[in-house]
């Protein structure tokens, strides 16, 4: 009986360690031999309008003494006057416009 037990569980290993190679034989070959990888890098990257240049979109929309506050991310944040009156204006860099001006 004892014999009987060795040998199924030497059977049962055997079936779970060639599922196993298998298994690791897919994975290496998808991520080593395969082209996912040049195919994720072809992705165009984002173009974003310089700090300064949106500086100067906003003051040719009509406000004046433009300054930035964060020119971080894909929204960039200035303050400008307009008749004397300060606004918060929010630039999207990435399509080149105004997003929101408050006061």
């Amino acid at each position: 009986m004892f014999k009987n037990v060795i040998l199924g569980l030497s059977a049962v290993i055997v079936i779970v360690s060639a599922g196993m190679a298998t298994n690791v034989q897919a994975r290496f070959h998808q991520a080593f031999l395969s082209d996912n990888k040049a195919q994720i890098n072809k992705r165009p990257a984002l173009k974003l309008v310089d700090c300064d240049a949106g500086a100067a979109a906003v003051k040719m929309a009509g406000f004046k003494h433009v300054f930035a506050i964060d020119c971080s991310g894909a929204q960039y944040a200035y303050n400008g006057f307009r008749k004397e009156v300060e606004y918060t204006i929010v630039f999207n860099a990435q399509s080149g416009g105004m997003a929101a001006v408050s006061r």
